[in-house]
């Protein structure tokens, strides 16, 4: 008896992707030159390749010109950021796979995600940060990810602005899983969230977290949370109170002024390290060991991986436009999502007792890249030669 073989391919993938892909961002033909799937081929193509749309357009012999290309990209943007954000939210949950919305809460990450920016300090839309990539000016991105063994699914993006404060993005990024069916069991938050009003609302919704303190005070005399930093502490937790009165920023005129102060009660927690200062943990509503808590934290780390693939599936621009930057990144997190959601579903093996087996090993990230170059330069007539002044004449 023949088995049955299921076939996993190019055509596939690039087929559903593209038609996923038009039919959440609800793409429309631009006149007659740019269709729908072509204009949804060509953001695949450019980001499986990092390229920018406008460069793919002058290779690509199906393609109109980069102008055309251009203006139809901004003809079927939304008229605002929020409404664009809602459609890339809809097919990243569209690839989650169903078991994490119908079994009990998942554990989750917070984190914040830079792309460095060299253009005008005052570009809307843009945030300041630590200096790195030979720039302070990044365009930012706050997201929200479940744990899984092995797995990382990004259920929740949103853009962070210069004029927002940090407890926006985390109030957004919550409400953005709870709204879509999620239930969060607990977070893990980058270091960047060390900030009571983000401290004060997850206390509030009843969210357990924890996330890495910051040293803050006098070293000398042990003030502030200096005490939690000395080597060869005791490991253990301990209460830890303050007192915070942030700044506000005033949306129309940019002035920034303090607020009334408020009192954050926390659990500190201290994770020696054989050698050098310990890992230092602010949480709540966790009554994990210390070692268990430095542990799972650790599966936190795995994002930083999830960025470096967003960064192999990111096309290039050169744009001011908050939306055109937005939807790359989004489009990113797509790809990435389909081959987390492809493991799980399709490629994992299924065991006795109904759990999934993951076999990274059998389909690579670069693997579903180089699966749409393949397809798309195909589709698209991807020009490999160019013009040259100057005859060859080959050596014999």
């Amino acid at each position: 008896m023949r088995h049955f073989h299921c076939r996993f391919d190019a055509t596939l993938v690039t087929t559903t992707l593209v038609t996923h892909l038009v039919a959440a961002l609800h793409l429309r033909a631009y006149k007659r030159s740019v269709s729908a799937p072509l204009l949804g081929r060509l953001l695949l193509l450019a980001a499986a390749t990092g390229r920018s749309l406008s460069a793919l357009a002058q290779r690509c012999d199906a393609a109109p010109s980069d102008e055309a290309v251009r203006l139809a990209l901004h003809y079927n943007l939304p008229p605002t950021g929020l409404a664009l954000l809602d459609h890339l939210l809809d097919v990243l949950h569209q690839f989650v796979p169903p078991p994490f919305r119908r079994r009990r809460p998942v554990p989750a990450a917070l984190d914040l995600h830079l792309r460095p920016y060299y253009g005008a300090v005052d570009t809307p839309g843009t945030c300041g940060g630590k200096r790195q990539a030979g720039t302070n000016r990044f365009w930012g991105y706050g997201t929200l990810v479940l744990l899984h063994r092995g797995l990382r699914l990004n259920v929740g993006l949103c853009p962070v602005d210069r004029r927002q404060s940090l407890v926006v993005v985390v109030r957004t990024l919550v409400e953005q899983a709870q709204a879509r069916g999620l239930r969060l069991r607990w977070l893990l938050l980058d270091r960047g969230f060390y900030d009571a009003q983000v401290i004060r609302y997850l206390q509030q919704q009843q969210l357990p977290f924890a996330l890495p303190m910051i040293r803050r005070g006098d070293a000398d005399r042990g003030t502030g949370t200096q005490r939690f930093f000395r080597r060869g502490g005791r490991a253990g937790w301990s209460s830890y109170t303050w007192t915070a009165r942030p700044w506000q920023v005033d949306p129309a005129t940019g002035a920034k002024r303090r607020q009334r102060g408020f009192t954050v009660r926390v659990r500190v927690c201290v994770c020696p390290r054989p050698t050098g200062r310990p890992w230092v943990f602010v949480a709540w509503g966790l009554t994990w060991e210390p070692g268990l808590l430095a542990q799972r934290y650790r599966r936190r780390f795995g994002i930083e991986t999830s960025y470096r693939q967003l960064g192999e599936c990111l096309a290039q621009t050169t744009s001011k436009e908050a939306r055109v930057r937005l939807l790359l990144v989004g489009l990113a997190l797509l790809l990435r999502q389909y081959w987390a959601w492809a493991h799980y579903v399709v490629l994992a093996q299924v065991l006795g007792n109904g759990h999934r087996r993951l076999r990274p090993g059998l389909w690579r990230l670069a693997d579903l890249g180089q699966w749409l170059l393949l397809q798309l330069s195909d589709q698209l007539r991807y020009r490999l030669e160019t013009e040259a002044p100057t005859p060859i004449i080959p050596r014999v």
